[in-house]
């Protein structure tokens, strides 16, 4: 004999959760919450590659940046050893008192000046005072400091414009003796001035460059010019119009 079947009794939670899906709105709901929770999640994934493109956006701007400051700085970094060997500049090294010594080789810095485009080309003892220039100067403040630490550049501030100089620096030796030295100074003004016209027309991209005394000495912002970052030493506040630096390090960063 077959006994007759009976449906198992379910349990009160069990029953609960029956009649929630069976809710004619149950359904509409879910898929609205699931939704939600796609758009939440799809919000969250773009906003991370948004971030991480233009994290690389970023890097690959300030490495333009940087290859072009470089690319210019470079641009003259032969002429100073060229000139070294030049028989006129040899000949003021063995009488640098001698007058027509130090006319002859002042012609010859004038013409390789034009020629290369440079600011300024100059020949001085190793104590920095100026022997033959290609035109009359007085030596920038901080030549001689660069003599004593061996430093091969250095950056300063133009006096008359405030724009910023590069000074490229070659020791002159004979008999492994250092006599004197050979300095071409270039502007770097022109360079500058694109990066002030382009934060102008973008309003966005700000740039720095500072020394390695954290010191600003070019930037697309005029204000931040010659300013002292945070972490800097406060004492550099008073000169920071003559600036050193043996490093150039790029932020997007605004200073404080």
């Amino acid at each position: 004999m077959v006994a007759p079947f009976s449906s198992p009794r379910l349990r009160p939670g069990a029953l609960r959760l029956l009649r929630l899906l069976s809710r004619p709105g149950f359904y509409l709901f879910l898929t609205g919450l699931l939704m939600v929770l796609g758009f939440v999640l799809a919000h969250r994934l773009s906003e991370r590659s948004g971030r991480e493109q233009l994290s690389a956006l970023s890097t690959e701007r300030l490495e333009l940046y940087a290859s072009n400051l470089a690319a210019e700085l470079g641009r003259h970094a032969s002429l100073p050893s060229l000139l070294a060997i030049d028989p006129t500049l040899q000949a003021l090294m063995q009488g640098p008192q001698d007058a027509q010594a130090r006319r002859a080789a002042s012609q010859v810095l004038a013409r390789v000046n034009v020629r290369a485009g440079t600011n300024q080309i100059f020949v001085a003892d190793i104590e920095g005072q100026v022997l033959s220039a290609s035109e009359t100067l007085t030596p920038p403040p901080r030549l001689a400091e660069a003599l004593v630490q061996g430093r091969g550049h250095f950056f300063a501030a133009d006096p008359g414009t405030g724009s910023t100089d590069f000074y490229l620096l070659h020791i002159l030796r004979q008999a492994g003796r250092a006599l004197g030295v050979i300095v071409v100074r270039f502007n770097l003004a022109p360079l500058e001035a694109t990066w002030i016209d382009l934060g102008l027309r973008t309003q966005g991209e700000r740039i720095l460059v500072a020394d390695d005394q954290d010191v600003v000495i070019m930037s697309s912002v005029q204000a931040w010019k010659y300013a002292v970052l945070d972490h800097a030493d406060p004492s550099r506040r008073g000169s920071t119009r003559l600036v050193v630096g043996t490093r150039s390090a790029m932020s997007a960063t605004e200073p404080s």
